[in-house]
């Protein structure tokens, strides 16, 4: 294996780059430099924006549940788990 120069960008060109530049990060890829997309300029996406969402049906009425009381000196107990329990 040899050691092989990588070019570095210097912390001038990211703050010269343009507003439409970004650069992408993913954890299987090289990280590289990208055209950002505004939706603004594809009329589909525009026309996508502007839709309404659908009407959502109510909530079904809540059903009171039974709360159990704080716990209590003698409810605690002081053995360890063992993880080989759990499978």
């Amino acid at each position: 294996m040899a050691e092989q120069r990588v070019p570095l960008w210097t912390a001038n060109q990211f703050k010269q780059m343009k507003d439409d530049d970004v650069i992408i990060f993913h954890h299987n890829l090289p990280s590289f430099l990208a055209k950002r997309m505004s939706w603004l300029e594809h009329p589909i996406l525009k026309q996508r924006q502007a839709m309404q969402p659908p009407k959502l049906s109510s909530l079904p009425p809540l059903t009171p549940i039974k709360l159990r009381s704080p716990l209590t000196v003698s409810d605690v107990d002081d053995e360890l788990t063992n993880p080989d329990d759990f499978e």
